[in-house]
């Protein structure tokens, strides 16, 4: 048979000033209490008003199991030293004992273990109309605000993103001029054989014209000794 457990924690509703007020140690309480009722209502205590926790408790549960967890509260109480809930005798006893029980769970001045729930099909079922509209509407801007902050963050890393590609573009560019700086002694060495060659040239150049000017000269000579004769 499988088992179903729902756990809560009766401290979510107690504050710091617990300790301040010489509240009494859990040493001497049980770590869990099966009660389906007390579990009901430290969970949807966290998100219902309190006349919408207790009309529903006092509809779904019958006079037995609301006493029942009384007793509980009460034995849980009485080992801490706590004030009991007081038995309620007039007509609407039910309900009187589910407000005892809603106003005990929520004092910060109580401390209480955790409860469970074995037999799932004894939680009232929820409807959105019983729930505390205010807080979800907290919950839902603080869900916006999450999402605020990670479009936000979604921005950043699309520019921390630009930013490294415009780094490595630049590493690139910086890598290729590291070649070219590489690449100038060979086109110094290219330049200077060029130089050589210029000047060897213009060297040649200048001979051929002191051999054609002595050309000229022998020419005028010869014509000079042919008009002799």
């Amino acid at each position: 048979m499988l088992l179903c457990l729902i756990l809560f924690d009766t401290n979510v509703m107690a504050t710091d000033a617990i300790h301040d007020v010489g509240a009494p140690s859990l040493t001497s309480l049980p770590a869990a209490v099966n009660s389906e009722l007390l579990c009901f209502i430290v969970d949807r205590s966290q998100i219902m008003t309190v006349d919408d926790l207790v009309k529903i408790c006092s509809d779904f549960y019958t006079e037995e199991e609301t006493v029942a967890a009384r007793d509980v509260i009460n034995s849980l109480l009485s080992k801490s030293d706590g004030p009991r809930l007081p038995k309620r005798t007039r007509v609407d006893k039910a309900r009187a004992t589910v407000e005892d029980i809603v106003k005990a769970i929520l004092s910060p001045h109580v401390q209480l273990p955790q409860f469970y729930a074995v037999n799932l099909s004894r939680l009232p079922p929820v409807t959105p109309t019983h729930c505390d509209m205010s807080l979800l509407l907290g919950e839902i801007q603080s869900l916006c605000s999450e999402v605020q902050a990670i479009n936000h963050l979604r921005a950043e890393f699309d520019s921390i993103r630009e930013e490294v590609e415009l780094l490595s573009n630049f590493k690139n560019d910086v890598q290729s001029l590291h070649g070219q700086i590489q690449q100038q002694p060979t086109m110094l060495s290219e330049i200077e054989s060029v130089r050589s060659k210029v000047q060897s040239v213009s060297h040649l150049g200048a001979e051929f014209n002191t051999t054609q000017e002595q050309v000229k000269l022998l020419s005028n000579l010869m014509t000079s000794s042919k008009s002799v004769d």
